[in-house]
């Protein structure tokens, strides 16, 4: 077998060794060892082809930035967009160290990014301020790739240049006008919280009265008169359901309204609702019928809430007068407890099921035409049980009526140690 001179190379061996466009290893600039510029050392045959030409004007005219330096960070090429930005020609930014354009205060951080980068294999974004030749500093973002060579070492660094000054800007124009426009919620909350007591208190002596005449403490009503004592009771007991959902919303809003859990015995539960809402049900003219599953398991939740829950569905229900019935049904389901209110008599368009739950939303019956009112009892039902870590639904067919289905689940959600200010 013919022996190979080492000098006797074939061109396949001398491609393999250098490919097109990969650098060549060597002394670098200034006597600098290391990488140098595909760009700039490529094979003769290719430094003026049409290709080459298209590929450096695709470079040159890139309205961001773009530098190429060696594996120290030196800057090897840059196009027109980064001249700019860095406020330098290209002569004197070729062989300039580009941490030479970092703020002072932020070169430790950057050289340390720096030589972890060359141990990654992967595309990293910093957000840098830049101190331009003879400039003013800006907001800079640099998106960074490393390149290396067919043996994994390692060749040179690729930069994409931006400035984000005005992104930074409305950033914080947007963080301002967020903190802003809380403070102001937060103040309409507390104001909405105040008023609502003192209106309370009013209206319990105005309520007060009522119940007094009624029951003949100042003496005997004719029918007449029973019958209006009786019209305004009933207004000012809307009225005090309103205030009621008002401050609801004010304490919800603010983070006011703390978490009581405890065992909850659902059974005993929807007694005690059903006698506190006997009144209201007897008025309606409906039908109302009651089911609950045997040897419900106790859940852990705040009862005081869940009553708020079902009491506001249960008004929601009863608000059209209307035939037909109201079915209130419990059995477990999913790790919990599903309580669903079907009511016959409410059939509810369509396009109202995906705005139900916001927050003053009229619901409109569409079988009478009548409006829900301030629209805040569904909003309300829907964040307490955000609180109790449960879920509401609704459902709305034409001759059946819509259904309404809480689910609780066994164990609540809710962070135990949460504490504020005031209480349902």
């Amino acid at each position: 077998m013919a022996k190979t001179r080492p000098h006797a190379r074939t061109k396949q061996a001398k491609c393999m060794e250098n490919p097109e466009g990969s650098p060549p290893q060597g002394r670098g600039p200034r006597g600098q060892s290391g990488w140098r510029t595909p760009a700039l050392y490529e094979p003769a045959r290719l430094k003026n082809s049409p290709r080459r030409q298209r590929y450096q004007e695709l470079f040159d005219f890139a309205p961001d930035g773009y530098l190429l330096t060696d594996p120290a960070g030196v800057i090897q090429q840059a196009n027109r967009a980064a001249v700019a930005l860095l406020n330098a020609p290209s002569a004197l930014l070729v062989n300039k160290p580009l941490i030479v354009f970092v703020a002072p205060t932020e070169r430790k951080a950057f050289r340390a990014q720096l030589i972890h980068l060359r141990q990654a294999r992967r595309v990293e974004e910093w957000a840098v301020r830049i101190q331009p030749r003879g400039g003013a500093p800006f907001e800079a973002s640099l998106t960074v790739a490393v390149a290396h060579d067919p043996k994994g070492r390692v060749v040179g660094l690729y930069w994409l240049l931006r400035d984000i000054t005005r992104r930074k800007q409305a950033e914080e124009a947007l963080r301002q006008a967020k903190e802003a426009a809380e403070a102001a919620n937060r103040t309409k909350s507390e104001f909405l919280a105040t008023m609502s007591h003192e209106l309370f208190t009013l209206l319990g002596i105005v309520l007060g009265y009522m119940y007094l005449m009624l029951e003949g403490a100042f003496g005997t009503l004719t029918a007449t008169q029973a019958d209006i004592v009786w019209r305004v009771k009933r207004h000012a007991l809307e009225l005090h359901e309103l205030l009621v959902a008002l401050l609801d919303l004010s304490q919800l809003e603010v983070g006011r309204l703390p978490l009581e859990t405890t065992e909850v015995d659902i059974p005993t539960l929807l007694e005690e609702i059903k006698a506190e809402t006997q009144e209201m049900c007897e008025g309606s003219g409906l039908h109302f019928r009651w089911t609950v599953e045997a040897n419900l398991a106790l859940i852990h939740t705040d009862p005081r809430k869940l009553k708020v829950v079902i009491k506001n569905l249960m008004r929601n229900a009863v608000k059209f007068p209307s035939e037909g019935s109201i079915t209130v049904d419990a059995h477990a389901h999913l790790g919990g407890v599903e309580i669903s209110i079907l009511d016959t008599a409410m059939e509810l368009p369509e396009k109202a099921l995906s705005l139900i739950f916001a927050p003053f939303h009229h619901t409109q019956n569409s079988t009478t035409d009548q409006d829900e009112g301030m629209g805040l009892r569904l909003h309300i039902v829907k964040r307490l049980l955000d609180l109790l870590g449960g879920t509401v639904t609704v459902e709305s067919k034409v001759g059946y009526g819509s259904t309404f289905r809480v689910w609780v689940p066994r164990e609540s959600s809710a962070s135990p140690d949460v504490s504020f200010d005031a209480v349902l």
